[in-house]
């Protein structure tokens, strides 16, 4: 724990770390107290940098990486809870990709008899029958 605290104090020369030690390490004590806040802040920088990838991110973060890529979070998704991964919920809410995945959800809801309502392709209003 000391090789981290005095990370700082040993890169200053060694004629002020000798002058230093005459005055009865002040200057070391100081830079204890900035070299914790370093530590802290270089924490919060690896957290942030692993929040980067949805495999590593912390559960807050799912939601805004799938609005960066232009996913959104289904609200029955959002009910999983910790034993549940909130990635289940996104899915693509345009585009082409889109529409295929809409339509083959509905046309395998419709081969096993549980459509309720008429199948359309989501975003382009074409009834399938």
């Amino acid at each position: 724990m000391n090789d981290t605290l005095d990370r700082l104090y040993q890169l200053l020369p060694m004629l002020y770390r000798q002058r230093d030690e005459l005055a009865g390490e002040p200057l070391r004590a100081l830079l204890r107290v900035v070299a914790e806040q370093v530590n802290v802040v270089e924490e919060d920088i690896a957290r942030l940098y692993e929040n980067w990838f949805i495999e590593t991110c912390q559960e807050w973060a799912v939601p805004y990486i799938g609005d960066l890529l232009g996913y959104t979070l289904l609200p029955e998704a959002a009910t999983l809870g910790a034993g549940g991964s909130g990635l289940a919920g996104f899915l693509p809410y345009s585009g082409a990709l889109g529409s295929q995945f809409w339509f083959l959800r509905d046309s395998a809801a419709s081969c096993s008899g549980d459509r309720s309502e008429p199948l359309f392709m989501k975003g382009t209003g074409t009834l399938v029958t």
